[in-house]
């Protein structure tokens, strides 16, 4: 009830919803909130507001007089848009994590190359598809820094292989990339576990024409 007194102290709301009584459209009364208010306000279980600022026994969304559609949505700035380069031969960057054994590595491989074959005689020509990660053959190391340096080139198209590890470093599990990591001695092993804000931060930070995020 109080929330259909609130609505009709609206300006206009009450009459455009009078308007449509009778008839047999759909009227979408849609709610633009912040993302924390999204919740908080049952907005579903209002009562029909009305001119006088109060509201009848009715709900609003179960109203036979006027049909209407209840649906929301947060205030947000609209994502730039983004022109794939259709023009132009398709590049792949191919990353492989060091959890991945090398027959699954080498299916996934062959189905890339597949994918890029009407763009390529066989072999294909070079640059358009680039590996980096452990495996034989691989055109590089899928180290944080030898990822950064590869995106620099241009690529539309990244291609990740891996199962993932917990880094283990905070108190709420965070799931990333397993990676090999600096080696500050000689002989020994180290990992790097790239997780997905630090991998979005790499891709924002490569210098494009045009401001992009990544999409997945």
């Amino acid at each position: 009830r109080d929330l259909g007194e609130m609505l009709g102290h609206v300006p206009g709301l009450t009459g455009f919803i009078t308007e449509g009584r009778g008839s047999d459209s759909l009227l979408n009364l849609q709610f633009v909130t912040s993302a924390s208010e999204l919740s908080m306000l049952p907005f579903e279980l209002a009562k029909v507001p009305s001119s006088t600022g109060k509201s009848s026994d009715d709900y609003l969304a179960l109203s036979t007089a006027t049909r209407i559609c209840i649906t929301r949505r947060i205030r947000s700035v609209e994502p730039s848009q983004v022109h794939w380069p259709t023009e132009k031969k398709p590049r792949i960057l191919f990353i492989v994590g060091l959890d991945i054994d090398d027959d699954l590595r080498k299916k996934h491989r062959d189905i890339l190359c597949d994918a890029l074959a009407p763009w390529s005689e066989k072999p294909l020509d070079e640059g358009l598809l680039v590996e980096l990660g452990p495996g034989e053959g691989a055109d590089g190391e899928s180290t944080v820094i030898g990822i950064r340096d590869e995106l620099a080139k241009g690529y539309p198209y990244v291609h990740i292989l891996a199962h993932g590890a917990e880094t283990g470093a905070t108190e709420v599990p965070s799931v990333g990339l397993l990676l090999p990591g600096p080696k500050r001695y000689k002989d020994e092993e180290e990992i790097d576990i790239l997780t997905g804000d630090r991998f979005a931060s790499i891709l924002r930070s490569i210098a494009t024409p045009r401001t992009l995020r990544p999409w997945r």
